[in-house]
């Protein structure tokens, strides 16, 4: 790459104190409150359950993300030019999608897990367990490095990007592996979406069962329920448990935030590829906007789940 490649162009010292600003708020966050579901799931042996090994996972590559590019993307915004060699940036980028593809392979993961939870509980018991979790992890890391290794063999290309003052996917290497990535985002996101649907039918239904069984309550004799009266039927020996919708109403809500951070910088990159001038504060907002993420998946975690609200009250003496 020549040298001008490398440099982002001019700003002001106010907007290049902004960016750093923000940057390092990102940063902060970021690490605390992902170390902060680490430490609780780590001390807390209620926590270890299999949905949160899944959130675990999300957790530990939040963190890696954030440790292999925020500080980086500071010294890039600060100097005004990527001054870390062309190897160096290539690996950077490498590990921006590595780590983005486990969060997004992660994510689809928790959503199959509560689809089979709530939708198929009969046959949750024979996939999700102890050694079959251990064998997801390690495949969704394998996964992601597989197919974000492709630059590495002439496959696509990673490449310094000076309107996002980052490495990333060359807006200019081979169709293929951009059409293959948009298509591997594209499905995950599809299947989570398709699990959600599931889920949300199943409560909606459970919920109406639940009101049909109190209006069956109210209208028959103690003796009609215990034997054979309407309400017999309704009864479903498979129940959804309070936590199992508690839980999947959190994935839900991670999950929509998560689209929403991707679907701002998907836009910004599908019109650059169309040839279309997108201005540099876009670019970055976009950028922003992903690595946000990295601080929701957390917090939302964290406010919902009341074990990781008392760890926190004790972790800062608030109780």
């Amino acid at each position: 790459m020549e040298t001008s490649s490398f440099s982002i162009p001019n700003r002001s010292k106010g907007q290049i104190a902004i960016e750093v600003t923000i940057t390092i708020v990102l940063f902060i966050f970021a690490v605390c409150g992902n170390l902060l579901v680490c430490f609780a799931i780590y001390k807390k042996r209620n926590l270890r359950t299999i949905p949160n090994a899944f959130f675990l996972n999300l957790a530990v590559s939040n963190i890696l993300l954030t440790l292999s590019q925020l500080p980086i993307l500071i010294n890039t915004i600060v100097r005004g030019e990527w001054n870390l060699g062309e190897k160096f940036c290539h690996f950077c980028a490498f590990l921006d999608i590595a780590f983005f593809s486990c969060n997004l392979f992660t994510l689809t993961a928790i959503g199959v897990n509560r689809y089979f939870k709530i939708v198929k509980p009969n046959r949750y018991g024979n996939i999700f367990f102890r050694k079959s979790v251990i064998v997801m992890v390690v495949s969704i890391w394998c996964l992601a490095i597989t197919l974000c290794s492709g630059p590495f063999s002439g496959w696509g290309k990673y490449q310094f990007i000076p309107l996002k003052s980052l490495c990333s996917i060359s807006d200019n290497g081979q169709s293929s592996f951009r059409i293959t990535s948009s298509a591997v985002v594209s499905c995950c996101i599809f299947m989570i979406i398709a699990c959600h649907i599931k889920i949300a039918q199943a409560v909606r239904q459970h919920r109406r069962r639940i009101v049909q069984e109190r209006k069956c309550s109210q209208n028959e004799s103690p003796l009609q329920l215990a034997d054979e009266g309407p309400c017999r039927a309704i009864r479903d020996p498979q129940e959804l448990r309070g936590e199992d919708v508690h839980i999947a109403r959190t994935v839900s809500v991670i999950v929509v935030l998560f689209c929403l951070c991707l679907f701002s910088n998907a836009i910004v990159d599908i019109l650059v590829s169309r040839g279309v001038h997108v201005a540099r504060e876009v670019r970055m907002f976009g950028v922003y906007m992903m690595f946000l993420d990295l601080v929701i998946n957390p917090a939302v975690y964290g406010m919902r789940n009341r074990e990781m609200r008392n760890m926190v009250k004790r972790l800062l003496h608030l109780d």
